[in-house]
């Protein structure tokens, strides 16, 4: 499985994660003993047709997905693009876009956007998606696949090296150059609303809150952008002793949050500024990073049970309290805790009360204290 969102359920926190042919629509207990709960799934293994001379894995099956408010958008590698809704599931209308090699499906609140590369062209689609189906627009964006891409309120984002694309669902496709030390290579890139007018920063520049952009190179450090205008926000030089590339980054409000894996950074996303740091435990390997509330947690692997032959990696999830007197934040107590041993860990999701860790087969839920 894999994740599509994490929303905020009305009773326990809902998640919404897909395999090959389905979307799962589950609820999380609210107690740390209580089972998941599955509210519906939708789709199945496809028929395979009596013709079919190729292995069943090819058949039409789900390649991406992403929630909005109505439901759940999902798109097929034959090129079709449904939304489910959000209660039970049922199919509310139906797109068919081009088979793609490559497709990515993202969300802004009501708005969804599809980026996939077929043929020669990499083209985008962005759609409204109310109960009736939109009208589709689709746009040649590029000829390469990006670096990165995803959807902010100024329209869809595409990164390439030092250029980046903005493809608005009511304007022309804008180009804005970003100024790097060298040909910006980035390992991971995140995004989020910053809104540096409420600092003394943002007031002295005039700006006011748009879309920043944080990418982090292959040497280790931090870069922030404004979208709208490509501007150089801030750079983050890398911290000592960091190891080697960023493995996890990631907005949380006006935080941002990176990992390479030896170190984790915590810094405000308007300024730049560090606010605090960790480091793994010898022997340790950082997966990755995250902020609830006052308390940031972080993923660690330990990889020596499977070099003497037993499978599978150690993962501990620990914590710790960020404390702050208004003027400077200090790191206070902290905790960890061992999880079960995983053999292929897919992927992660950090939400408001549970951790969630993908696997080929299975998911597990772990309450965040």
């Amino acid at each position: 499985p894999r994740p599509a969102s994490a929303p905020e359920g009305t009773r326990g926190e809902m998640i919404y994660c897909a395999d090959r042919c389905a979307l799962y629509a589950l609820e999380l207990p609210t107690s740390r003993s209580g089972a998941a709960h599955c509210v519906w799934r939708a789709g199945d293994w496809p028929a395979r047709p009596e013709d079919y001379q190729g292995d069943p894995e090819f058949l039409a099956r789900i390649i991406a997905a992403g929630l909005v408010p109505a439901g759940a958008v999902v798109l097929a590698d034959d090129g079709r693009v449904g939304l489910l809704d959000r209660l039970d599931g049922h199919l509310t209308w139906e797109l068919r876009l081009p088979p793609a090699v490559n497709a990515q499906i993202h969300v802004h609140g009501s708005l969804a956007a599809v980026v996939q590369k077929s043929g020669g062209d990499v083209n985008a689609v962005l759609v409204e998606t109310g109960p009736t189906p939109p009208r589709v627009l689709r746009r040649r964006v590029g000829d390469t696949w990006p670096i990165w891409s995803g959807l902010a309120r100024e329209g869809l984002v595409l990164v390439w090296p030092q250029r980046v694309v903005i493809c608005a669902a009511d304007g022309p496709l804008r180009e804005v150059s970003i100024a790097a030390d060298s040909p910006l290579l980035a390992s991971v890139i995140a995004f989020g609303a910053a809104s540096p007018a409420e600092s003394a920063e943002g007031r002295a520049s005039g700006r006011r809150g748009g879309t920043t952009l944080v990418l982090g190179d292959l040497g280790g450090r931090l870069y922030a952008y404004d979208v709208a205008s490509g501007a150089a926000l801030w750079k983050n030089e890398p911290p000592a002793d960091a190891g080697a590339v960023w493995v996890a980054l990631r907005v949380h409000v006006d935080l941002v949050l990176a990992a390479t894996r030896r170190v984790w950074l915590v810094l405000r996303l308007d300024t730049g500024q560090r606010l605090a740091s960790g480091a793994a435990a010898p022997a340790n390997r950082l997966l990755d990073v995250a902020v609830r509330g006052r308390r940031v947690h972080w993923l660690a692997a330990n990889d020596t049970a499977e070099a003497h032959g037993v499978s599978g990696t150690h993962v501990k999830l620990e914590c710790a309290e960020l404390e702050s007197d208004g003027v400077q934040t200090t790191i206070g107590s902290s905790g960890s805790t061992p999880l079960a041993d995983v053999a292929d860990l897919r992927g992660v999701m950090w939400l408001r009360e549970h951790l969630v860790t993908f696997e080929p087969r299975r998911l597990r839920a772990y309450t965040l204290r």
